[in-house]
């Protein structure tokens, strides 16, 4: 959209806000249509429609039994408890964005959603609502919806934008109940899209519940079906991680049998036992009594081939996949709910098993801003290798519809459209700016999610590791006084403490002082999150009056390898550094040993133990060359030793050095 088309879809959202706002929900729904048929992918436009449908749904009363939960949650009474959660995570999804924008009634819309899923999921409370529903039905015998006074209807009082004291429904303005035509095998309308169809809206509206562009549940039609398909399936937390084949199909339900995975390795037995997801692997259909499901259960189709009589299922090339951001295996195995937590990160399938190759390649997606699921690759993250030993890191497919280009405005060839019913809720969003692709990496990366998580964490006394301005690699130290703002954080620097001569003379020369004693200084400043990368871990001594900062066991860091004869680093921004993890801590008789690293081939930021004829490059570092050390690189082991035999790390890339050797 250019910048006119961007006003005046503003100058209309408007419009529609004062008419939720005066209760005029119909008129309101037909002008956020209007919006939607000419600008398809305006951000939160599917949600602004949600809130209309769901207060049009709660300003009648159903026969006479109060609001109908059903209707709110669009599902029918016959809805199983997956597709009632389904529903429910998918106006949650809707809803939530744009009560952070206060749209007018949203905040009152999810309340409503919230109550009638609290209900429809409660086994006692859903059969006694479902009762006096029938009762209703039964004493009342037409299909007619009463109107519910303004003083009726119960609005969250957080929604300071909806002012329910005004509404009208819409039979109020025509002066007539409208009427749900009878059905000899339907006792009533089974949610608000059957009702909200009934009233006129003109013929180039198209009605999407959370679409931007394409219509996914094109893709989940009945007529789609076919027996043999292996269909993904919604699991608990309402992402398609459950596999299931057809075998019967009946004119109101699909009968499946479950697709589990073939445990065929003993780690694959404990994450099973554990209760973590596979997604990816050999997977064997059980031979058990067919399970009737609703069209709603299901999200996508899945490729597969056949391993004897077992299905072998990998993600292919061209598909969107969301994988954990920070996997830890070891972690989950002893604590499975811990995964739930975890971040991810959208990736694009550029190539992998299914190509004949032993890894599967891929590349970062990045969220297009202005658009709710519209995403593009990373093109300054370049590809990231995935061991064939790492399937575990998928977490599940997210089906995708690919631009051509030219099908509307801002959008380029080869862009993605996502399916928002499978896009998490903890995945990290970097926005890019503009339509075209090449952008610059300060256009492309927008950290703002992660800077809100650190100002959760920073705590008063904390040491941690800011970028030092001159070759921005996290060198310098200071303790957190207080957080100022959302942005701002007031510090005290850590200055050095030189005790030998080398580190005396370093000092004095400005040269990086990376690790060593450190004392308090008199400098105070007020520093911006972006500045700071990683918390420290440090030994206080003299009364905490010296903090003592030294690589320790299991950190990656960074050491130069150009020094002068006295063993000082040169040329900061030129010398070459190697990356190495630290095997054993440092003594003063031994020095630390270090391993070298090595970038795993196609990735920008995985390194692994660097290695020649099986025997890895080790070597001791001694006392007096710890000058040699730069900085810490704050890192993520993918995965751990014991499971895979090679440890993998994930290093932040705004702490590699520019200039990397790789070899002792």
């Amino acid at each position: 959209m250019d910048h006119h088309d961007i006003h005046a879809a503003f100058s209309e959202i408007e419009i529609a806000k004062s008419r939720i706002i005066g209760g005029d929900y119909f008129e309101a729904r037909i002008k956020l249509h209007e919006i939607q048929s000419r600008h398809p992918a305006f951000d939160g436009i599917a949600g602004m429609i949600a809130v209309t449908e769901i207060l049009q749904s709660v300003s009648y009363r159903f026969l006479g039994c109060g609001v109908d939960h059903y209707m709110v949650l669009q599902v029918s009474p016959s809805a199983t408890d997956v597709v009632i959660q389904s529903q429910f995570n998918k106006f949650t999804k809707l809803l939530e964005p744009i009560i952070e924008k206060n749209f007018p009634g949203a905040a009152s819309a999810l309340k409503f959603i919230q109550d009638a899923f609290q209900v429809l999921s409660n086994t006692e409370r859903h059969t006694l609502f479902s009762r006096e529903r029938a009762t209703s039905l039964q004493s009342y015998g037409s299909h007619y919806f009463q109107e519910i006074k303004p003083s009726d209807v119960e609005l969250n009082p957080g929604d300071k934008n909806s002012d329910i004291g005004n509404e009208y429904t819409a039979q109020a303005a025509k002066g007539t109940a409208p009427h749900i035509p009878s059905d000899k095998n339907v006792a009533g309308p089974a949610n608000v899209t059957s009702f909200l169809s009934s009233i006129p809206v003109p013929s180039q509206f198209s009605i999407r519940s959370h679409q931007e562009y394409h219509s996914f549940n094109d893709g989940r039609k009945a007529e789609v079906f076919a027996v043999g398909q292996v269909w993904a399936t919604y699991d608990d937390e309402g992402m398609p991680r459950n596999y299931a084949q057809i075998v019967n199909i009946s004119p109101t339900r699909i009968y499946i049998t479950l697709i589990k995975p073939a445990q065929a390795s003993k780690h694959e037995k404990s994450w099973c036992e554990a209760g973590l997801p596979i997604v990816c692997g050999l997977f064997n259909v059980e031979r058990k009594q067919a399970t009737a499901v609703e069209l709603a259960s299901f999200s996508h189709v899945v490729s597969w081939q056949l391993d004897g009589e077992q299905l072998e299922i990998y993600p292919r090339k061209g598909e969107i996949w969301a994988i954990y951001k920070k996997w830890d295996p070891a972690g989950w195995l002893s604590n499975p709910a811990a995964r739930k937590s975890c971040r991810l990160q959208i990736v694009e399938i550029i190539g992998g098993y299914c190509d004949n190759e032993p890894d599967m390649h891929v590349v970062a997606l990045s969220k297009v801003e202005g658009f709710k699921n519209l995403y593009r690759r990373c093109t300054h993250d370049g590809t990231m290798l995935i061991p064939s030993t790492n399937w575990f890191i998928f977490s599940h497919r997210i089906p995708a519809y690919t631009f051509a280009g030219g099908e509307m405005d801002g959008i380029s060839r080869g862009m993605f459209e996502l399916d928002g019913l499978a896009v998490p809720d903890l995945v990290d969003l970097f926005q890019t700016q503009g339509s075209e692709l090449g952008s610059s990496p300060s256009q492309v990366e927008d950290e703002g999610d992660n800077y809100k998580r650190l100002a959760n964490v920073l705590v008063s006394g904390q040491t941690w590791a800011v970028y030092d301005g001159r070759d921005s690699m996290p060198r310098l130290y200071v303790v957190v006084i207080n957080v100022v703002s959302a942005e701002k954080i007031c510090v005290q620097v850590l200055e050095p403490h030189p005790i030998s001569i080398l580190e005396i003379d370093c000092v004095s020369e400005n040269l990086p002082f990376g690790c060593g004693s450190f004392r308090m200084s008199e400098t105070t400043e007020i520093l911006s999150l972006s500045r700071f990368s990683h918390m420290i871990e440090c030994e206080k001594v003299n009364g905490a009056s010296l903090y003592n900062i030294y690589p320790r066991k299991g950190e990656i860091w960074a050491m130069y390898m150009s020094r002068n004869s006295e063993g000082k680093p040169i040329d900061l921004l030129s010398c070459q550094c190697r990356i190495v993890e630290i095997l054993l801590d440092l003594t003063e008789d031994s020095g630390l040993v270090v391993g070298s690293l090595e970038k795993v081939l196609g990735s920008a930021s995985l390194f692994q133990r660097q290695s020649s004829n099986g025997f890895q490059f080790v070597r001791t570092v001694p006392r007096r060359e710890m000058l040699s050390f730069s900085h810490q690189i704050p890192a993520s082991s993918v995965p751990e030793l014991e499971l895979y035999g090679i440890p993998t790390w994930h290093l932040e890339p705004k702490a590699l050095p520019p200039n990397c050797k790789l070899d002792f």
